[in-house]
């Protein structure tokens, strides 16, 4: 009888189910929480920056419209999500409730500190939660990946992986947690972990819309894959133990609760609304637009994906044929994981690929259909394919036994060497947020003594940068202030007016020779634009937006 070793396609595969999670999560050097802190470590530091920075700043354009949707979610009255360039919002208010709870915890007064503590709570949790999942699920070889990916987002994609809390990169790092859960859920089958998946996708959805395409693929991927596991003798485990069900019964009883809630007040908008957004939004997408065509999305597309190598250029349209070519390669490069992790019977690799594979031609079919030019960060999102990439590749180096590396320090020591080099990065930018605008500092100075005696104030701005700038700014400021506001309708897709007709006072932000009526009362000058109270709005009643 010959004693040679059984081919690898014949020996026994990996555990499932129960099995999985009994193998993976034993007393290892490196268990998943090691993991978790090494992802966390870079995120904390960032935070204890921003908390012994705080102070009061004035914020202007995005963060502060940001901010006030912070400031009605924390009255219970945003039910949408940020604003979009064309007229209607993003699904859902989630992001806006979040930012409203760490504004609150942060004391209220420091905006800008808490839209960053946001960005680094949910980027950071985000990541720690990856690797968790993976090594509990998917083994060393693959929370090695997690950490990998995420040390790479950060050093190459800087601020906007830590703590930007602009909308359209915020959603990176939760998109690469869905990854993760996706590829957990094809291999545990576990409910909870569908829940979870489902509730990190409701987030990316709501937050920025453009990320659908790709999550909906690793919904579909999740659904499947906890089918197939969980048909009539299927080979997904159960949790032993009446107490292990309960807590998984209650988790994902909580984890349903969330996304329900974090959904019902979209519902409320558009059965309540004159016109629903989820309406607007559907019409948008289905009326004739000219789109940026093929060309651009294999260039947006591969764009983002060379956007996590090196630094992103500033948000103009991306990078020309080198980007056509990063798209290109991620396919055939995908394609090749895929085949290997098939043939040598790694199926995370395979499955990884695959997401891989799918994801990028995602990108590059929505980077096609962008109306407009393919803007930079509206692609961003295409670096979550990549990671899933790195994961597969990562798990298919780490040899066949997931868990050959749970007796040895090699994990501990790659965890540790990673999350020090990425924090030394973090601490060697300028990593604490720090700004405030001084024209709408000054333009506050002057406007606070004009309305003090009003609850509700309107503010006229015409569509220039400067004037946009200094607008927003005072919306903002009048909604710290706890008064009504109110805009002009061609700026009410950025700032929805909650004072119509009730209006006695309208602040007028007014480039230089625009015109007057006579009545108004000027204040003074602040970057160049001249500030006016009167009883009406002294824009152009004719001005676009």
């Amino acid at each position: 009888m010959s004693t040679a070793p059984a081919p690898e396609s014949h020996r026994p595969g990996p555990p499932v189910g129960a099995n999985r999670r009994a193998a993976h999560t034993g007393a290892g050097t490196a268990g998943p929480w090691v993991w978790a802190a090494a992802a966390w470590l870079p995120y904390a530091v960032v935070a204890v920056g921003c908390l012994a920075g705080r102070r009061v700043t004035y914020l202007q354009g995005d963060l502060a419209l940001l901010d006030v949707d912070a400031l009605r979610a924390g009255r219970f009255q945003q039910l949408l999500g940020p604003y979009d360039r064309f007229g209607w919002y993003h699904l859902g208010p989630a992001y806006a409730y979040l930012m409203a709870a760490v504004g609150w915890l942060a004391g209220g007064h420091h905006p800008l500190q808490a839209e960053a503590l946001t960005a680094v709570g949910l980027n950071g949790a985000a990541l720690a939660g990856g690797c968790v999942v993976a090594r509990r699920v998917l083994g060393p070889g693959a929370a090695a990946g997690v950490l990998g990916v995420g040390a790479l987002f950060i050093v190459s994609l800087g601020n906007d992986a830590v703590f930007n809390p602009w909308p359209p990169v915020v959603v990176v790092m939760p998109l690469l947690l869905l990854t993760v859960l996706s590829l957990a859920v094809l291999s545990d089958g576990g409910g909870s972990l569908l829940l979870g998946g489902l509730l990190v996708a409701s987030f990316c959805v709501q937050t920025d819309v453009g990320t659908a395409p790709y999550v909906a693929i690793l919904v579909a991927v999740a659904c499947l894959g906890w089918g197939w596991g969980h048909r009539p003798g299927g080979a997904h485990g159960l949790p032993g133990g009446t107490a292990q069900r309960r807590s998984v019964a209650l988790a994902a009883l909580g984890l349903a609760a969330l996304i329900v809630l974090a959904w019902t007040p979209v519902i409320i908008q558009q059965l309540t609304g004159r016109k629903g957004n989820l309406s607007v939004v559907f019409d948008f997408f289905r009326s004739a637009h000219a789109h940026a065509g093929l060309a651009a999305g294999l260039r947006a597309a591969g764009w983002a994906q060379l956007a996590a190598f090196g630094d992103p250029p500033p948000g103009g349209p991306p990078v020309g044929w080198t980007g056509m070519v990063a798209a290109l390669v991620a396919i055939v490069l995908s394609c090749a994981l895929v085949l290997a992790g098939w043939r040598l019977g790694r199926p995370i690799a395979a499955r990884s690929g695959a997401l891989w594979l799918f994801g990028s031609m995602v990108a590059i079919g929505a980077g096609a259909e962008i109306v407009g030019p393919a803007y930079s960060y509206l692609t961003i999102w295409a670096v979550a394919p990549l990671g899933a990439g790195v994961i597969g590749l990562v798990s298919l180096l780490s040899g066949p036994s997931p868990d050959r590396w749970r007796s040895s320090a090699l994990p501990l020591l790659l965890a540790a060497a990673v999350s020090l080099s990425v924090t030394g990065d973090v601490l060697s930018r300028r990593a604490v947020p720090s700004y405030s605008s001084p024209a709408v500092g000054r333009a506050w100075a002057l406007v606070a003594p004009a309305v003090a005696n009003y609850r509700a104030v309107g503010v006229a701005y015409a569509n220039e940068a400067q004037s946009w700038n200094i607008g927003t700014g005072l919306v903002d400021q009048l909604e710290r202030s706890h008064r009504r506001v109110e805009v002009l309708s061609f700026w009410s897709n950025q700032v929805t007016s909650d004072a119509t007709g009730r209006v006695a006072v309208w602040v007028n932000v007014l480039a230089p020779g625009a015109p007057l009526s006579g009545h108004e009362r000027y204040l003074g000058t602040v970057g160049g634009r001249r500030l006016f109270v009167a009883g009406a709005p002294l824009v152009p009643a004719d001005a676009s937006y």
